[in-house]
């Protein structure tokens, strides 16, 4: 319009628009590119966040400044970050959400009970509690894996699912009978949880697991619920009476 009605006068305030512009995009480019170089060196730039740096960047590991302050303990900086509406879901390079580095690296690995705070804190930001890492492990199976009966009731509190497979085709609760854990097993079977997933490749059940671990209690514990799989065999074509007497490769 400005070229066709030969209109200097808007012509230079066009020039002008995209000149103020252009300065604006370098000094937003030299922010995010500050914000990168210390997000490498395992700083979280909340200056450069002030100034419009992207806060949901990833440095050179796959490490968002979420997963940053989640790994460092670091439960203020985590509080800015959520504020800030850094997204709670993003996952690191491995498949890592905050909230699996929470429990995984820093409540488990570390035996640090912020992990727990953070956690906590990540479900109440609305972190989904269902996301797999590359391992196909979600939240409620490494809260399992580790025997937190706290933990599971939470994540089961906050909608868990109980039929996820992680990458073995084990769920929450054949992890459970595994582990011989008594008190887990009865707060999933408690919430519907099924007791004759197979796992992959071995094809075993949950009894079979508890029997060949000689969980011997948690296998009577099996027994008791209606309708579970006493004569289904596994990959090796064994049984639970095979599992029970020890026989290799049960």
């Amino acid at each position: 319009f400005a070229l066709s009605t030969k209109n200097d006068e808007l012509l230079e305030l066009l020039g002008e628009y995209a000149s103020h512009h252009q300065e604006a995009f370098d000094a937003l480019l030299a922010t995010n590119r500050y914000y990168l170089q210390q997000l490498n060196q395992g700083i979280i730039a909340f200056d450069a966040l002030e100034q419009g740096a992207s806060i949901n960047a990833m440095n050179k590991k796959g490490q968002s400044a979420l997963h940053l302050a989640t790994l460092k303990a670091d439960k203020e900086s985590l509080s800015k970050l959520i504020a800030r509406g850094i997204n709670v879901n993003i996952q690191d390079k491995d498949g890592n959400t905050a909230l699996i580095h929470a429990l995984e690296t820093v409540l488990y690995k570390d035996k640090n009970e912020v992990g727990r705070d953070i956690a906590q804190q990540l479900i109440a930001a609305q972190a989904q509690v269902d996301i797999k890492d590359d391992d196909e492990n979600t939240p409620l199976i490494i809260a399992v894996q580790n025997q937190d009966l706290a933990m599971v009731n939470y994540l089961l509190e906050h909608g868990a699912c109980l039929e996820t497979f992680d990458g073995d085709m084990k769920t929450a609760l054949f992890w459970a009978a595994e582990k011989g854990d008594e008190a887990i097993f009865d707060a999933l079977l408690k919430q519907g949880a099924k007791v004759n997933e197979v796992s992959y490749p071995e094809e075993n059940t949950p009894l079979m697991a508890a029997l060949i671990n000689r969980h011997f209690s948690m296998a009577q514990k099996i027994l008791s619920q209606t309708e579970v799989a006493i004569k289904q065999k596994n990959r090796h074509g064994k049984t639970v009476l095979h599992a029970a007497a020890g026989t290799p490769e049960a």
